[in-house]
């Protein structure tokens, strides 16, 4: 477990006590450990430590990409469906793409 750093204050407390205090403590129950990189970070950490309440924009952050990835999968099945030339250009593509395969093999 890490604990927070030495100079981060607990808002919950009005930010009079350390958050590493608490922490040690055992008085706190928001500091946990947060799977996978930020969403929001450029360095992609692999996980922290982090409290709860500065998580829950890492967990919006990470809802809000995994809601525009099925939207933009929804599109392509709604094209492909409803949409010839689309259809077409994709599966042209697609086939294009698997001749060049063969052929590096």
């Amino acid at each position: 477990m890490e604990l927070p750093p030495k100079e981060k204050k607990c808002h919950h407390t009005g930010f009079e006590k350390s958050c590493r205090a608490l922490v040690a403590d055992g008085r706190c129950d928001r500091w946990k450990f947060h799977p996978g990189p930020s969403p929001f970070k450029f360095d992609k950490k692999p996980s922290e430590w982090g409290c709860l309440d500065d998580m829950l924009w890492y967990v919006a952050g990470d809802a809000a990409q995994q809601a525009d990835g099925s939207h933009r999968a929804t599109t392509v099945m709604r094209e492909m469906i409803f949409n010839p030339d689309f259809r077409n250009r994709q599966l042209s593509a697609e086939a294009e793409a698997k001749q060049i395969e063969d052929k590096t093999e």
